[in-house]
């Protein structure tokens, strides 16, 4: 089972590619979806696996703040 520090370390990956500075704003809007859509995919699985998973606290540890 992972932990919570096992989290906060994929979380702190994910926000390191979110935080990324872009040539374009185009390249940063599709690493953003794409890291949006890894770290909702993670949370998914993280809730299945343990129903005391915070999925929203995640996510703000993704980067995401304010996701639904």
């Amino acid at each position: 089972m992972m932990t919570a520090n096992d989290f906060t370390a994929i979380a702190l990956a994910i926000a390191v590619e979110v935080e990324k500075p872009a040539e374009t704003v185009n390249e940063l809007a599709k690493r953003k979806i794409v890291a949006f859509n890894i770290a909702t995919n993670i949370a998914d699985v993280a809730a299945q696996a343990n129903p005391r998973f915070d999925r929203q606290r995640f996510l703000n540890a993704c980067g995401f703040a304010h996701t639904k």
